[in-house]
């Protein structure tokens, strides 16, 4: 199981990931987190909550930041 939530705190949009990150997971982080680039120029993803990530949630983490550097958040 995944949740994926979001706050703005001190002028950055902040993402609260708790659960695995994995291949049964992905999908459903990368549905969730699209939309981040577009709110924020400053994301921070709180993987502290995350206590496991394989190739597949790497791999998503990966596209978001990549959106995020497309989106000119990093």
């Amino acid at each position: 199981m995944l949740s994926v939530t979001s706050s703005h705190e001190a002028g950055a949009l902040v993402c609260h990931v708790v659960g695995e990150l994995d291949a049964f997971t992905a999908t459903s982080f990368r549905s969730e987190t699209a939309w981040l680039p577009s709110r924020s120029r400053a994301v921070v993803i709180d993987l502290s909550g995350v206590g496991f990530i394989d190739s597949s949630g790497l791999g998503a983490l990966l596209g978001l930041v990549r959106r995020c550097q497309e989106h000119t958040c990093l």
